[in-house]
């Protein structure tokens, strides 16, 4: 038998405080195409592909390690009075940062967005197009070139109080920007991992979960790290962003739990996107004196012969509420370099590129 050959894109480690008993051989779980609740789903094949990081074993034990230093901070953090350390701090940003990037689901929206740019105009250039595992390596640079992208960001862990329990799901670590959903905030250009309000979301346990937030834009009251949760209002707000943005399935540990998450699954299904991304096509409309160059947007049917700019953007999908305990930050701020590169986090600016600093009104 070929050692290794079934490789997790959601780890077991990630998985096991949401299986039967904890005990890391079953797992309830919902799908979402279905609409159907399944009992007692064997772990070993969930979330998992043959030789998804390679037939080498070089970047499956790599990761291996990444994922034995989440699995001791987790029982660290299990641990009657923990109070959250810096370096735990570290640990659980890294390892939200590491899932976000390395699920199926993250990859096959990678080949799909050159699928469709290849379709669009008529040919892409040679290597250009990629494929699964070519999009997994990709994203696994990334983090082992920045592993630090997002350690600008707070951490905060909620512990969960109320009768409803946390979900996850085979695309687990949640990007989202509530500034940049706001009503009030009008914003071409969408949000992404370096953005202003940027925050992340991960299930750590039925009764505990993780958020990393933009401090400069958001507020969360707490106590050594700590945000009490009793509310199932906030629970079940939390637990949208995992409908909204899970593949096929959604975990749960409880089975009598299974017609709220089907409740929330069948709530929720408008607001599932259809596609993760966004592209548009732009040429070259005219030249100001000061030599700015204004791009003009035009169809999929022009882009064949006339496309000059393409802008691929993520698609963040918009819960039906936000948890009460995310206040926002008096007197928040942002930066704009006024290009491509969108609303940056003072972190996350370009030290060639002036910002300009925002007062933000929400």
């Amino acid at each position: 038998m070929a050692v290794n050959k079934n490789q997790h894109f959601v780890p077991r480690c990630y998985l096991r405080p949401f299986t039967l008993g904890a005990e890391g051989k079953a797992i309830n779980l919902f799908n979402i195409d279905l609409a159907r609740a399944i009992p007692r789903a064997p772990v070993k094949g969930q979330c998992s592909g043959d030789y998804f990081y390679g037939e080498g074993l070089t970047l499956e034990r790599l990761l291996q390690r990444f994922e034995g230093q989440y699995a001791r901070c987790l029982l660290d953090i299990s641990a009657e009075g923990y109070r959250l350390t810096g370096v735990d701090a570290t640990t659980l940003r890294r390892f939200w940062l590491l899932q976000h990037l390395r699920t199926e689901a993250a990859s096959r929206t990678a080949v799909e967005m050159f699928e469709e740019m290849d379709h669009d105009l008529g040919g892409l250039p040679l290597g250009y197009k990629t494929g699964i595992k070519e999009a997994v390596f990709s994203a696994m640079r990334v983090f082992f070139e920045r592993p630090d992208l997002v350690d600008d960001l707070n951490v905060r862990l909620v512990r969960n109080k109320s009768a409803r329990k946390f979900v996850t799901s085979d695309n687990p670590a949640i990007l989202t920007n509530r500034w940049h959903l706001s009503p009030r905030t009008s914003l071409s250009l969408a949000p992404g991992l370096l953005s202003a309000g940027a925050l992340g979301l991960l299930p750590l346990t039925p009764d505990i979960l993780l958020v990393l937030f933009d401090s400069d834009v958001h507020y969360l009251e707490h106590r050594h790290g700590w945000i009490d949760v009793r509310r199932e209002e906030d629970v079940d707000a939390l637990n949208q962003h995992q409908v909204l943005s899970c593949d096929a399935n959604l975990y749960f540990q409880a089975w009598d739990h299974r017609e709220e998450v089907a409740d929330l699954s069948r709530r929720l299904a408008s607001r599932r996107p259809e596609e993760h991304y966004a592209i548009s096509y732009a040429v070259l409309d005219s030249v100001n004196d000061d030599g700015t160059q204004v791009f003009r947007t035009i169809d999929k049917a022009a882009a064949k012969n006339d496309a000059a700019f393409i802008h691929v953007s993520r698609v963040t999908p918009a819960p039906l509420a936000w948890p009460s305990f995310l206040s926002w930050r008096r007197g928040g701020v942002a930066y704009d370099s006024g290009t491509g590169a969108g609303i940056s986090r003072k972190a996350t600016r370009s030290p060639d590129i002036a910002h300009k600093k925002l007062r933000l009104h929400v």
